[in-house]
This record gives structure tokens, C-alpha cells and sequence, in this order.
């Protein structure tokens, strides 16, 4: 531990007194066996030989392989639990740039063993580890593609760091976490019809577009607040549009004629799009029917309300920027979309890539449709934001139809 505290002064951290590496722990910077892992994960010669290369260099330095193992058994200890990247500093001063983001890298492959260990220990299915072990894949090869470096960002780590204890699941061909959604919602059915009419939940505050107001610290000055009551004989309260927009009126519906099928907090299936191939709704409506039944099996006592997504996908604005048959836009219609206090800076990473902004929107890359769309929407005073959406179990066998949309 010695060398870890002599480090962690050296870099400028805060050293952890209260937690011991394990001395008989064996190392995690081994590069033959990363190596192994990078395979694994499909990378192909030219990553693996990369991270193989840096992993050499940073094992020569025997401070660092310390560090390195500590930040490896404290993130993937096989406990499946969400680490704390707090305790990893936002650069490692004796470290250049393309040694960090493999340093990242190297941690993310250092966990594949104990992500098979874990997994099995909590009897999930095999297709998981699959999936969690591709998602590092993904991410490497998306910081190779935007900043010509083999490793990751230390926001990718983080993800990294959830996916590898299992938190989110991957099944299909998307990843889902069992988690309250607090969207500021109350969701009715009518007791004939079937149709569903979401409202904003008291104290909500919107702008004049129907947003959550002050995100990325803009306010409208006639911004407003939201009310919702409930009473045996009404409801009233601000509809909220399946286009994901707050209405300023009040809607009073007959409460006999309703009933309530998702209220704020309630646990649903939080859904994640993984980067990877073209993404089709058999694909979607394939995934989710798997995955809810996947969590109704594995969690028995939790009642699961539905599916949710708090995504860059989601924003409603894309509705005039994209073009009518988008693929994002087809996702985007199946969902009862919501506004949430997100803005948009994971579109803009997610859109224009790792440095696409570096030098402001005007050099920004418009090489796809969408990036030339979003930087003209951007040059004319618009702002991106992420957006919510939910569905519940009943529409599923529609997904395809935009069932909230008739």
C-alpha cells in the first residue's frame, strides 16, 4: 500500500486509508493475459496489439501496476455493483494522453473475469456476459473512430464499469436495468377505449414549449407550474402529449372512466440503445419481449409497470430535422414520450463524436444528414435535449405501430 499512497501523492489524489489491496491479489496489468481479453472481445489485431504494447509499458512502471490493480479489484470486485469512479482522477499526471485512454482501456478489459465469475454466481444467462464483453468492443472501437487512439474516455469507463457488473443487462439486442422511473408522471388508461393520457405531476415547472424548465440554465420568464389533483369524482391536471410536450391548460377527465396504471416511482425496465448495427423494431420488439420476461422470471416480487427510456434518441425536436423515414425517428414513435431535465450535450457527443465540437459547432463534422441538419438547427439558435419515453406491457405486441400515436 505504501506504493499506492507514494502514488496517489505523486498524481494529486486523495489516498483510501480505509481500503486494503488484497497483497496476494494477483496482478491485473498483465499484458499477455489483456491481451487474451482483447481478443475475446473481438477486437482485432491491430487494437489488440495496441493495448498489448501500452499494457508493456505501463507494467514496467511497478507504482502504476499497483494503482492498477487496486482501481481493478475495487471496480470489479464480483459483488455486481455499480463502482466509484470517484476515486479515479481525471488524468494520471505521469501518464501521456494515448497512455491514459489505454490505461482506461486496459481497466475495462481487467474486469472480463471477474464480470464471467460474478454473472454466473447470479445465474444469469450466458448472453449477457456476451453482451456486457461486446459493449467494450463497441467503445474502443468508437474512440479509435473519433480520436485515433485504442482505449476509452473515461465516460466510456464509467458505462463500462456498469455494464461489466451487470448493471445495465444486455438481451438482444438491447440493455435494460430493473430501476423506479422519477419522470414527474401519472399515467391513465381509460377503462373502455384503452387509450392512455399521461399528466405532469404536481410542481413540475415547464416553459413556454412544453419543456422541463431551466435545463442547461435556460429559464423562460413565463415559464409555468404544473397541478395535478385527484378526487373520486375528477381528475385534473396538465396532459402531456405522446409528442413529449406539457399542455399549459388543465385537463378534467371523469375519474370512473380511468384508471391509474403507472405512477411516479413505480419500477420499470430502463432501456439502453447500444451502438452496433442498424437498429430495427423486430429487433426492439424481439429484445423487450425477451427482457420482460427475463425480469418477471428473475424478479418475481417486483411489479414491473413497463418500459422506459431517458435518451439524446428521444428528443422531440428531431421530429422536424430528421427526415420522415429515420430510423430514430421510427424508435422514437413507439414510446409515450415525456419531457425530462436533461440537456443535450449526449446528443452532441453522440452525434458529432468524441472532438466533433472541439472547435465549436461551426467546424464541426457534417458528413451524415443528421450532423449537417443539427448544426444548421444549432447555428439558428436551436438547442438539443434529451427526452423521455415510456411503454407499457399492454402495447407491446404493437410496438411497430406507434401505438400511442392514433
Amino acid at each position: 500500500m505504501a506504493q499506492l499512497f507514494d502514488l496517489a501523492e505523486k498524481l494529486r489524489i486523495r489516498p483510501f486509508p480505509t481500503i486494503d489491496a488484497d497483497p496476494a491479489a494477483p496482478p491485473r496489468l498483465n499484458p499477455a493475459k489483456l491481451a487474451e481479453e482483447a481478443r475475446n472481445a473481438g477486437l482485432s489485431e491491430e487494437e489488440t496489439a495496441s493495448l498489448e504494447q501500452a499494457a508493456r509499458r505501463l507494467a514496467a512502471q511497478p507504482d502504476l501496476c499497483a494503482y492498477f490493480n487496486w482501481l481493478s479489484l475495487r471496480f470489479f470486485d464480483g459483488t455486481l455493483r455499480v463502482p466509484d469512479l470517484a476515486v479515479l482522477p481525471e488524468k494520471i499526471g505521469i501518464l501521456n494522453e494515448a497512455e491514459l485512454y489505454a490505461f482506461f482501456g486496459l481497466l475495462a478489459l481487467s474486469g472480463f473475469d471477474s464480470c464471467r465469475r460474478g454473472f454466473a454466481a447470479a445465474q444469469l444467462p450466458p448472453e449477457t456476459v456476451a453482451g456486457a464483453i461486446d459493449d467494450c468492443r463497441i467503445w474502443i472501437r468508437h474512440f479509435r473512430k473519433n480520436r485515433g487512439m485504442t482505449g476509452v474516455s473515461r465516460r466510456a469507463l464509467g458505462w463500462l464499469c456498469g455494464v461489466l457488473n451487470a448493471d445495465p443487462l444486455t438481451i438482444g439486442r438491447m440493455q435494460y436495468r430493473l430501476c423506479p422511473l422519477h419522470a414527474g408522471l401519472q399515467v391513465y388508461r381509460h377503462r373502455h377505449s384503452g387509450k392512455v393520457l399521461a399528466f405532469a405531476a404536481a410542481g413540475c415547472r415547464f416553459n413556454r414549449a412544453g419543456f422541463v424548465d431551466g435545463v442547461d440554465g435556460e429559464f423562460d420568464p413565463v415559464a409555468w407550474t404544473a397541478e395535478f389533483t385527484v378526487t373520486p369524482d375528477r381528475i385534473a391536471g396538465h396532459f402531456i402529449t405522446p409528442t413529449g410536450h406539457a399542455e399549459r391548460e388543465i385537463t378534467t377527465l371523469p375519474a370512473a372512466d380511468y384508471l391509474c396504471v403507472f405512477r411516479d416511482g413505480d419500477l420499470t425496465l430502463d432501456t439502453h440503445i447500444p451502438e452496433g448495427d442498424a437498429l430495427t423494431l423486430d429487433d426492439c420488439r424481439e429484445s423487450m419481449t425477451r427482457a420482460l420476461a427475463f425480469f418477471r422470471g428473475y424478479r418475481p416480487e417486483d411489479k414491473i409497470r413497463g418500459f422506459s427510456c431517458l435518451s439524446w434518441m428521444l428528443d422531440p425536436q428531431y421530429e422536424f430535422l430528421l427526415k420522415p423515414n429515420s430510423r430514430i425517428l421510427a424508435f422514437m414513435r413507439q414510446y409515450y414520450l415525456f419531457p425530462i431535465a436533461e440537456g443535450g450535450a449526449d446528443a452532441l457527443w453522440r452525434i458529432f463524436g468524441e472532438d466533433g465540437l472541439r472547435n465549436g459547432i461551426a467546424g464541426a463534422p457534417r458528413r451524415t444528414s443528421m450532423q449537417r441538419k443539427v448544426a444548421e438547427f444549432i447555428e439558428r439558435g436551436g438547442k438539443l435535449r434529451s427526452g423521455g419515453g415510456f411503454l407499457l406491457p399492454e402495447e407491446l405486441p404493437r410496438y411497430g405501430e406507434a401505438p400511442y400515436r392514433d
